[in-house]
């Protein structure tokens, strides 16, 4: 979910919807945005030290990674449907398991 550069941005909803020749069992969503994997806002929200210590940059190692997230979706026979909402400059991946 990107703009161009002076443009607006915000929220997007997307709706994916796919078909399956099996049911699906999981999905797994791992994301980059504001909220998720992103250590300069956990750098900025510990008063963005010019030189970590220790705790710090252990804090903002963690803060980086990606973390996978289960995610709901429905089956309609045949048929995934699974909405998210995309948050400004994000990026999302999802796994789907037969």
């Amino acid at each position: 979910n990107f703009a161009l550069p002076r443009h607006d941005i915000g929220e997007e909803q997307v709706s994916f919807t796919m078909n399956c020749t099996q049911p699906m069992t999981r999905a797994m969503i791992q994301r980059i945005d504001v909220g998720h994997a992103n250590a300069k806002r956990h750098w900025e929200q510990i008063g963005e030290p010019k030189y970590p210590n220790g705790e710090n940059l252990a804090a903002l190692h963690e803060a980086s990674e990606l973390k996978e997230e289960k995610i709901a979706f429905t089956m309609d026979g045949h048929v995934l449907k699974l909405e998210l909402v995309m948050p400004p400059q994000a990026v999302a991946a999802i796994r789907f398991s037969f």
